[in-house]
């Protein structure tokens, strides 16, 4: 098709990563648009459409599967790339628990891949570890190491944005939660 941007296959895996949840189920790979408007995707045919009807040259058909296979098999990804980072730094599941990122068995259970880290314990990690690459973290697209990628800045910011408002709710919660404790008491 012409007029339509070339991209590579790296560019393809993020475009999927972001629009898409994929997923390794019982019945094989499923494969959601993140637009809660739109179905299920039944084949790599509607996906190569989405791909064209915004302007994007699709992958061949047996590249995408590759593709969505390889994002599939990722699902536990933030969890090993975790530990990859701690391997590389020399972090030890001890040292989290010394710090107070969460207990024990909260900490062995993301080491097992039994857990997903909580969004508190990933802003800490990424803010305390300047040098991780976020964009890695989470999609296993680049480089562990940072080398100045502004997605990872902006992950950081996006991350902190929703704990401090997660921590605003809390205040909230607990203003309320004393004043009807008031209230009973009367």
């Amino acid at each position: 098709m012409r007029g339509l941007k070339k991209i590579s296959l790296e560019e393809a895996k993020s475009f999927l990563v972001e629009h898409y949840d994929i997923k390794q189920t019982s019945k094989g790979i499923m494969v959601t648009p993140k637009d809660s408007t739109k179905y299920p995707v039944s084949n790599t045919k509607e996906l190569r459409l989405d791909f064209w009807s915004r302007g994007l040259k699709s992958p061949s058909i047996i590249n995408l599967k590759s593709i969505i296979k390889d994002i599939a098999s990722t699902e536990k990804i933030i969890n090993e790339q975790i530990i990859s980072y701690c391997k590389y730094k020399k972090i030890r599941q001890i040292d989290f628990e010394k710090a107070g990122y969460a207990s024990k068995q909260t900490i062995s259970n993301i080491w097992h891949g039994k857990q997903k880290p909580g969004c508190e314990f990933l802003e800490r990690f990424i803010s305390e570890n300047k040098d991780l690459n976020a964009r890695w973290l989470f999609t296993g697209i680049g480089e562990m190491i940072d080398k100045g990628d502004p997605a990872s800045e902006a992950m950081v910011k996006f991350l902190s944005e929703q704990l401090e408002k997660v921590e605003k709710e809390n205040k909230e919660l607990n203003r309320e939660i004393g004043a009807l404790k008031a209230q009973i008491k009367k």
